[in-house]
This record gives C-alpha cells, structure tokens and sequence, in this order.
C-alpha cells in the first residue's frame, strides 16, 4: 500500500486493510529513514517475505503509537519485520577436544531487530574464524578452523563438520562467527559478528602430541595411559592392541599368544595346546590330556569324560569312564544302563526290569505274564503261575479256586465248581464220581456215602429209589432197571432177587413175578414151552448143567417169552445160569466158548496162558522123538487086534465126546489129555494151523531118523561085505510103511480138526462154530480158516481116492503079495483077506462118516442116530464078509462093533449131559472091552518077547523088545485064503527081493 524511500515520514490515521506484497512488508515497505506511525489500524495484511503488515530495511527503528494489528500474516514477523540485525549462536560447548569434531555441532541464527529469526529466501553465508589473546607465532600462518563455512536456509546454519585444529594449552581462543547477509532491493552487504571464548582441552590418553603441538592418536599395537604424552608405548610381548588411540593393551586370551611386542592380535595355539602364563608360548598336552585354559596346565580327563580334539567329551548316554584318564568310554553291559551322559558308571536295572543289549540307556519292563529271572532276561510264568503287572521280579501262585494251564500268563482262570486245580494249579479237573473240592480246590474229596456233590460244591443225600455213586457226579441217579432201593443216602441199587423185576427206573421195591412166568429183560413174562435143559422155577430160568439158553427179543409188552436151549460142550456150562471156571458172562458167551479175560482155552479148560511153556514144549518135542521111533518099530508088521482096538477107542471117544470123565479113552486114542496147562498162547486159528502141521512134523522126524539110520547101515553094512539089495532094503523100504503109517494115523486127526471149523450154528444173536464156540463166526479172520478147512477135506478126499487106486492097480496086476508091495502098502491090506484088501478104505470112510456127524450135526439125538446107522451098517458088513484073515481078529471086531451100536443106541436114548446112571451105562460098555483088548495085545506081545529073546540079558530084552516084535503070533489058526503071513526081516531075502516089482 504505501514505500517509503527516504525519511524523515510520519502517518496518522490511517488504515490499512487487506493489501498483499510479493516480497516484505505487506501493507507498509519502508527502505531508508526514520518513520512515525500513530492512531492507525493494520488488518488481513499479508506478505511473502517478512512483516505482514509493515516491514523497514533501514538504519533507525520506526516509532508506532497507538498501532493496531490484527490478522495479518508473513514468512516471518506477522505484523511487522525489520532487516538482518544480529546473529546468535545458541546450544554451543566451547568446551572442545583438539582434533576432533564438535559433539554436537553449532546452529548460528540470524534475527532482526525485533530478534525474530530471519527467513529470507536468498541464502546468507556465515564463516568462522580463530583469533587467540596468547597466539604462538607458528600458529599465525595456520588455519586453525576446518568446516568454518555453511550456507544459511530460512535464517539458520548448522556447520556440521566443524573441526579446531589448535593443540593443546593454547587458550583462551576467541571465536568469530561472521554472516554476511546481501539485502534486498539494494547492493548493500551487512557484515554482522559474534564471537565467544573457546577453551580446548589437553591431548587425551591414547593419543601423543605432535612437533607442531597437535594431537595425534596412537597406532594398533601401541597405547598411551595418560593425557598430552609425548609418545605412545609399545604392547608388550603377549599383549595386544588391535585399535588405535587406546590407553591400554590386551592380555591374550585362552589357547593365544603374542611372542613379540607390538602385537595388534593374538596367534591361536594348535589343537589341544595350553600356553605359558605371560602367553608368549606353546606347549602340546599329547593324546592323554588336554589343555586347561584356566589352571595353564594339561590335566586327564575326569571320570564319565575322555579327550576327544583338545578338550574332554563327555560319555554319552549307555557309556561310561569309571577311571582319571580313560581314553575311550565303556558300553554298559547287559543287565545294566546309565540314562545320563558323562557317567562314571553304570545304574543296575531295577527289580523287574531288564537291558539286554549293550549301551543300553533305559531297562526295558518286563511285561504282564512275565518277570526278570535277572537283569538280562524276562521269563514266561510257569503254569500255574501269573502276574498281572509288568516290571515283576517274580510270578505269583495262583489263587486258590483258579489256574494257568499255559505259560506266560497274566491272569489266572476261574475253576468252576465241581473242580479242582490240583497242587500245582495248572488245570481245571471236574471232580469225577461222586467227589467234590475241598476248601483249597486241591483234591476232590469223595461225598460221604449215599450223597452227590451239587454244583455249588456240597454233598446232598440221595433219596430212597436213586442212588449216588461214581458216575453220579451231576446228582442222584435212578435206580436203572431191574434193581431198586428202600433207603435214602446210598450208593448203589440192590439188583431184583430171583423172581422179582423192577420195568421202571427209581423203585424202592421190586415186584414178584406170577407162576409159570419168568423175569425176562426186566420184564415178568410167560416161559412158553421149554425141554428139559431147563425150566421156569419162581419166575427164573434154571437150566441144567451141560445147556445153554437165550431167549427172543421181545418186541412189545404182549409178546411171550420164547426160550431156547442148546447143549454145550462137556464142562462148558454149569447150572443156573452160569459158565465153568474163569469163562465168561453166561449170557453174551454163547455155549460158554469164550474164556474171562486173561484166560485162553486149552484141553477145553480156561488156563491163565500169556506165554509159552518152555519145558512143556520141551517134554512134548522129546516125546513125539520117542513116539516115532516106537511107532516104526510097530510098523515094521500088522496086526488085526491093535486095528480093532484102535478103533473102537477112537470110535468111543468120538461119540462120548471130551467130556474130561474117561481119560483113559484119550490115552488110548492117541489124543492131548486134557491137562488144563498152558503149552503157548495161541488163538483158535493157531490151534488148527498146529493141528494141521503136527503130523508133518512126525514126518520130518521120521525122515532125520531114516537118514541117520540109513548112514548107520549103510556104513555097517559095507564093512560086512552085505550085498546093495539088502542095504536099500534096510535103508528105504522099512521107513516107507512108517510114514504110510503116519498119514494113516493122521488121517483122522486132520478130518476132525478141519470138520470142527465148518459147522457154524446161530444161536440167538450169536453165530458161532459148534465144537469151537470161542470162534465167531461173524468175524473176518473166520472165512480164510473156513477155506483151509475146505481145502485140507478136498485133499485128504483125494488121498483117499488115491490109496484106494494103488490098491485096485496093484491087485489086478496080483502084485498085492510082492516083497515091495507088502514092504511099502501092507499096513492097507495083509491083515485082511486077499479079497477084502479095500477094507481099510472102507474103515477111513467110516472114520470119515463119523467125524461128519460129530462136528456138522448140532442135535444130539440126530447125531446119535448118524452114529448108529454108521456102526450098525459096519456091523452087518463084519458078519457078512468077516473080512480079516484070523477068526480072532474077525470075532474081535464083531464084539467090537457090537459094542458101539449099543453106544450109539444109549446116546440117542439118552443125550449129553449124561446122568450118573448114563456114564455108569457107558463105562460098562466101554471100558470093559478096552482094557481087554490092550491086555490081550499086551500078552501077545510079552509072549513073543520070550519066545525070542529068553536068552539075553533084560537090558538088552528092553532095548530091543520094540524094534524086533512083529505083533504077530505063530500059533494063529489061519482060516482058508488067507494071505500067507510074512515078517518084514524075512522080506530081505535075495530070493524074495531079486525080482521085485516097484
């Protein structure tokens, strides 16, 4: 609004009211002069530069008198601004170390008059100088003051790189600040100052002044302690100083050295090294030790530790060094672990737990079902043991009542009662019978008599009707059929007495049975008709000694009983139902064929027989030696009274059966007496195979003796100078008529045995051999001893049919009186007629029909009757044809014969078993006869004995009595036609053998 150039000016009143200027003083610019403002109003002025309302750039200050000012606004100065008019230093230390930067450095501001700071755009600039009240005269031509220029913004200057560069004790210093300001409108240039004292310090510790007193640092490796020294001091040897300006030098640290002075670092020692004291050195502690920093020195490693690179590595975890310089650490054995590392030794397993590895670092719990046996090892529990936790040192017992049968278990069974565990509680065994645990479940103890155990292990007493015995582990039973019990608390039924059933289980009584009924399969039933092997008596069967009964299954309660009696062998089945001596059960033994347990059938007696009868064997070996031996003698001639006689002894034994009652027929016979012993333990079909092969036997031993003989003679006979015919003769031809002799005498001994195995009866349920009732015929191992009896009849069939040709051959040829003919088959016919020379075939047959009847006809009567007609039919025969050719041997066979029809009569009339009266009647008709006859043989024979050898001596007489007699007396009447009777020593003539015919 208003410039004012030159002064002296003044203004009243005047106002001033929104005015603008680009640069100072917005309504009022006053350059040059003195100015007077009174009574005036200056508002909303504005100006770019300073003083909003009034600015003045000259010398003297404006004098304002009642101004008013208000809003108006400025870079600087609001209302009013004056020109550059000082300059003021401000947050300055004066306080400064030589050589160095201020700490914090100057702001120089420059103010106008009205000491507000200038903010003028154009940049004013300030420097610094130096001036000294005691400056040195080398100090003059230097410039003490590096930095000493900055630049003002907005009124202000920072030098922030401002550096003195006086020494030290050069004080006092004066410093000039000088800003030079160039205002504006105008080449006018304002020098303003300000100056203020300077104080700088002493050179510092760590520093050395220089010739020009100026401060310098020290260099790395050296130090100075105090402050202005001269010089620094070297580090010493083992010290160091890596940075300069320090006071002070380093001593080396551990494992480092410094050997010489000056040093700014220190050199490492090698690995597992320590070094001297003052570290001017190193010294290498080996393998053993290592190096300890702290004490200078090279120490061992203490225990639980060993040197590994300079310094002592723990052991770790499993390991341990129990000793001061152990070089390697030792793993824990089994059975022991040591969790921590650095150990010194090793931590035992604790009670149940085991390690059973090396370097073990924990031990490892045993599980349920086991426990440690040490400190290696877990084991399975025993049976009869547990454990139900881990970690156990040992198994506990099971408790009574339960049990472990297996290994390794955790917990034990329950025993459920009735049982018990045992003493070693490995099982659970129900008591059996009538027992029950005791308290401990040990031992089952029996129920007092009469009592049960129940399931919650208490006795109970039976009641009447039931009783409780071993099996009645599940309480009381019924009494079974046919037995019953009055009283309560017993252990057993009494079985129905004779006569009395009981058809329902649980009766205390039985009931009797009616009249003429019988007690059948519990049952009271009617007898229906019987024979008189037994009979009804009280509601019982009794049968007869000699008879064996069974009855029909009986299909409904009407039915009627019907009984059925058979004979049994003799001594087989005893009265009132029961078996001979050590057989068994009368009603599963059929015929009582069968022997008890333990007991074999020999001689038709039970005999204890579990092994063979070694001097039994023996005597029978020796004596079939002695029996053929005098059988060859007897061989050697024929004689028609020992035939009869023979016969009518076998013929009487055969139809009077094995009853045991006559062994004087078995005697004669020629059979095994029944001695009752034990000669081997053979079954059934051992027997007949030993019956079978005991003739052969005969003739194995006949043929060693024929040799033996033959090499006696032949030798005997060459020294006497005896012609060859007679050697063959004594040598051969003799033994021929014994071994026809032997299958003779065998003959009928293989027809009964194998008659004996093909004769099967049912009886009842049973199918079994009639004369064998031990064999069931039902069996397997029945048919192939079946088919070897079939084969063997086939045979001697044949044999049969065969001698009966020779014969036939040799007497249309009339060869039948030829030396050789007589020499080998005479036995066949020269005690007969020279017509009837078939009639020993005739007398095999009869052997033959006989044998049929005994073994394939089960009634008695029936058989009896077979026995008759064979007897009587051979009777007529006799007294038609008389076919022997002696009157005495024909008579004797008649009476013979005679006897037998009466035999076979009295059996038809009156079967087995035989009364007292019976066997009376048949040892009168028997053994009359026999006795006669083997005396009469016997006279013969002593007769001829005498005859022939009055002369010698007895010894020699007995010696030879058997092997020189010919059963032939020379006094004989011979009837007409009979065959010329001829000794068999007078055969070896050499007339009667040169032409014999073979």
């Amino acid at each position: 609004a208003f410039q004012g150039q030159h002064g002296p000016a003044a203004l009243q009143k005047g106002q001033f009211l929104a005015n603008r200027a680009g640069k100072d003083g917005g309504a009022l610019f006053l350059s040059q002069g003195s100015f007077n403002l009174a009574n005036s109003f200056f508002h909303q002025n504005v100006a770019k530069g300073g003083g909003g309302a009034m600015f003045w750039a000259g010398k003297d200050e404006p004098q304002f008198y009642s101004a008013s000012f208000g809003q108006n606004t400025a870079r600087y100065g609001d209302n009013y601004a004056s020109r550059a008019h000082s300059i003021k230093v401000d947050d300055f230390s004066f306080s400064v170390e030589p050589m160095k930067p201020l700490p914090l450095p100057p702001s120089v501001v420059i103010r106008d008059f009205y000491n507000q700071s200038v903010d003028d755009d154009s940049n004013s600039v300030i420097t610094v100088s130096i001036t000294s009240k005691n400056l040195k005269p080398n100090m003059v031509t230097r410039n003490l003051v590096t930095g000493g220029i900055a630049l003002t913004t907005s009124g202000n200057a920072s030098f922030d790189n401002l550096v003195f560069l006086a020494s030290p004790n050069a004080n006092p210093f004066v410093v000039t600040f000088q800003a030079q300001v160039a205002l504006k409108f105008t080449t006018e240039v304002l020098f303003l100052n300000s100056s203020l004292d300077l104080e700088i310090q002493d050179c510092p510790a760590g520093s050395h002044t220089l010739s020009l007193d100026l401060c310098q640092r020290c260099p790395a490796g050296r130090f100075s302690n105090t402050s202005n020294s001269a010089q620094c001091s070297v580090c010493a040897s083992g010290r160091f100083q890596h940075l300069g300006g320090q006071t002070t030098c380093f001593k080396c640290g551990p494992g480092t050295v410094a050997p010489n002075t000056s040093s700014t670092f220190c050199t490492p020692c090698n690995e597992n090294t320590i070094t001297s004291m003052d570290h001017t050195e190193c010294f290498d502690c080996g393998t053993t030790k290592v190096a300890d920093f702290k004490t200078y020195s090279c120490e061992f490693c203490n225990k639980g530790s060993v040197p590994r690179r300079s310094k002592c590595e723990r052991c770790p975890i499993g390991k341990f060094a129990a000793n001061l310089g152990d070089l390697e650490c030792t793993s824990c054995p089994p059975g022991k672990h040591q969790p921590a590392s650095g150990a010194s030794f090793c931590l035992d397993c604790q009670v149940g737990k085991i390690s059973y590895l090396n370097s073990s670092d924990r031990c490892q719990s045993c599980s349920a079902g086991k426990f440690a046996v040490n400190s290696r090892e877990c084991k399975d529990c025993e049976p009869g043991f547990h454990q139900k936790l881990a970690s156990a040192a040992s198994c506990d017992r099971c408790p009574r009542g339960t049990y472990s049968s297996s290994p390794g278990s955790a917990s034990c069974s329950i025993c459920f009662q009735p049982a018990v565990t045992g003493l070693n509680r490995t099982s659970c065994t129900k008591c059996a019978g009538n027992t029950f645990p005791d308290s401990n479940f040990m031992f089952c103890d029996p129920c007092p008599d009469g009592q049960f155990p129940t399931t919650a292990g208490i006795c109970k007493s039976c009641v009447a009707g039931r009783f409780a015995g071993n099996s009645s582990a599940e309480g009381c039973l019924a009494c079974p059929l046919g037995r019953f019990q009055s009283y309560d608390g017993q252990t057993s039924c009494a079985k129905c007495g004779p006569g009395f059933y009981a058809d329902r289980a649980g009766l205390t009584a039985c009931e009797k049975c009616t009249a003429g009924s019988l007690v059948e399969n519990n049952r009271c039933v009617s007898c229906g008709a019987l024979r008189d092997g037994a009979r009804c008596v009280n509601g019982v069967v009794e049968n007869r000694e000699g008879f064996w009964y069974y009855s029909s299954p009986l299909k409904s309660k009407g039915d009627e009983l019907v009984l059925k009696v058979v004979s049994c062998p003799a001594s087989f089945c005893l009265a009132d139902g029961k078996c001979g001596e050590n057989r068994a059960d009368f009603k599963t033994n059929p015929l009582c064929g069968k022997c008890a347990k333990g007991f074999a059938n020999w001689g038709n007696k039970c005999v204890e027989c579990n092994t063979s009868n070694d001097g039994m064997i023996a005597l029978y070996f020796f004596g079939s030696w002695l029996f053929i031996a005098v059988f060859h003698q007897m061989c050697k001639s024929t004689s028609g009274e020992v035939k009869v006689m023979m016969y009518f002894v076998w013929s009487s034994s055969i139809m009077v059966g094995p009853e045991g009652w006559m062994p004087l027929l078995d005697l004669l016979s020629f059979r095994m007496p029944e001695s009752g012993s034990c000669l081997m333990p053979l079954d059934p079909q051992g027997k007949m195979h030993f019956s079978l092969v005991l003739p052969e036997l005969f003739l194995l031993e006949l043929l060693c003796i024929m040799l033996g003989h033959g090499l006696y003679i032949n030798i005997k006979s060459r020294r006497e100078g005896k012609p060859e015919y007679w050697i063959k003769f004594k040598t051969q031809h003799t033994y021929y008529r014994t071994a026809l002799g032997v299958l003779l005498f065998s003959f009928s001994l293989w027809a009964e045995t194998c008659f004996h195995w093909l004769n099967c009866v049912d009886i009842g349920p049973f199918s079994v051999l009639k004369n064998l009732p031990d064999v069931d015929c039902t069996l397997t191992s029945y048919k192939p001893a079946m088919n070897l009896a079939v084969a063997v009849i086939v045979v001697l069939g044949f044999v049969l049919f065969l001698l009966a040709g020779t014969l036939f051959r040799l007497s249309r040829k009339h060869a039948l009186s030829s030396p050789v003919a007589l020499s080998r088959y005479g036995l066949l016919y020269e005690q007969y007629k020279e017509p009837f020379f078939f009639w020993e075939i005739w007398a095999l047959f009869r052997k033959i029909s006989i044998l049929g009847c005994q073994s394939l006809v089960s009634d008695p009567i029936v058989r009896a009757t077979g026995y008759t007609a064979v007897h009587i039919a051979a009777y007529l025969l006799q007294t038609n044809f008389r076919p022997f050719g002696t009157k005495v041997d024909n008579r004797l066979e008649t009476v013979g014969l005679t006897l037998l029809c009466g035999i076979s009569i009295c059996l038809v009339g009156f079967p087995p078993p035989y009364t007292t009266a019976v066997k009376a009647m048949i040892a009168f008709l028997v053994l009359p006869f026999s006795l006669g006859m083997v005396i009469y043989c016997l006279a013969k024979a002593l007769k001829k004995f005498k005859d022939k050898y009055r002369d010698h001596r007895i010894s020699i007489l007995l010696s030879k009595a058997f092997s020189r007699s010919s059963f032939r007396m020379s006094t004989v009447d011979s009837e007409t036609s009979v065959r010329p009777a001829v000794a068999l020593q007078d055969l070896a003539s050499p007339e009667n053998l040169s032409d014999a015919a073979v």
